[in-house]
């Protein structure tokens, strides 16, 4: 434990009149209250000095040098019966170690009252079996430590976060950037039936026509439109069944090919604007024989005739 030894030295020199100094306490600890009285006894008022700051003046025993910090936390001016006028002050040291209060001296007229001498003193003791005091500036020393790990701590996770947030951004944007890169190349690498028979294959995979077959066969005659508007070079999206029949027979194309193609077409109108349904199995033909197309669909060779 700490041990604070306080001692107070007020003897006096007041003319002839009676002067007392005390404190209420033998002992006492770091942040621990203490009363220290003053006691004047004559005729008349005597004038107590105004304290004007909250520091008591006192230094360290051990380093004359240091000043000690004893704060005055409450100032009380009593006057009794028995004549005795008496200043009173509630103290708390803050240091540890030898605490001296200093000569205190107080002016009435054209004389001097000096407080100073060793007639009382406090001190502190060890006490067995006592926890040991922790100086309380030790504490806040120790709390600041703290709070400047726990501040240092919070900023490398911070970093980690950030370096991590960055990574994964970064992998994000390649990832997009070399899908789409891909995606351009097999493009432009892809011929028209190529993309076409891939958009098909995916299309089978998918098995939608298990569970809306609306969509599906929109998809189908989507593929089959784009295949051909590619592959001959007109413009096929924006015509019916019926426009799409009549400008491949003018093309030239095979009989059976055509009719092929306006069966798909047709169902797939059905469908979509018809609220009608097919069977899985006739879904899934219709789905081959566009693959037979495609695959076999060409400009300029014995499908023309």
């Amino acid at each position: 434990m700490k041990v604070v030894l306080l001692f107070l030295f007020f003897p006096f020199i007041l003319f002839s009149q009676e002067v007392e100094v005390f404190t209420n306490v033998d002992s006492l600890k770091v942040g621990i209250p203490f009363k220290l009285t003053y006691r004047v006894k004559l005729n008349g008022t005597f004038l107590w000095k105004e304290k004007s700051s909250k520091v008591f003046p006192a230094f360290s025993l051990e380093n004359p040098k240091d000043s000690c910090y004893v704060e005055l936390v409450k100032e009380e001016r009593i006057k009794d019966s028995e004549g005795w006028q008496k200043y009173e002050m509630t103290l708390i040291p803050w240091d540890t170690g030898t605490v001296v209060l200093k000569e205190t001296k107080y002016s009435l007229g054209d004389s001097t009252v000096i407080f100073s001498s060793d007639t009382v003193y406090v001190s502190t003791e060890l006490i067995k079996g006592s926890n040991d005091i922790i100086d309380i500036r030790e504490k806040f020393i120790d709390s600041s430590k703290n709070s400047n790990n726990d501040e240092q701590k919070n900023n490398w996770i911070y970093w980690v976060y950030l370096f991590l947030g960055l990574g994964l951004l970064s992998a994000l944007l390649y990832w997009v950037l070399i899908k789409r890169k891909r995606k351009s190349r097999e493009s432009l690498l892809k011929t028209p039936k190529e993309r076409a028979l891939n958009e098909l294959e995916k299309l089978k995979n998918a098995r939608t026509w298990e569970t809306n077959q609306k969509e599906y066969y929109d998809k189908l005659s989507w593929i089959l439109r784009t295949h051909i508007t590619e592959e001959f070079l007109v413009n096929l999206m924006d015509k019916t069944t019926s426009e799409t029949t009549v400008l491949l027979k003018t093309m030239g194309l095979n009989a059976s090919i055509v009719k092929e193609i306006e069966e798909i077409l047709n169902s797939a109108d059905l469908v979509k604007f018809a609220a009608s349904s097919s069977s899985h199995i006739f879904a899934q033909e219709k789905l081959e024989t566009c693959v037979a197309l495609i695959d076999t669909l060409k400009k300029n060779d014995e499908n023309v005739g």
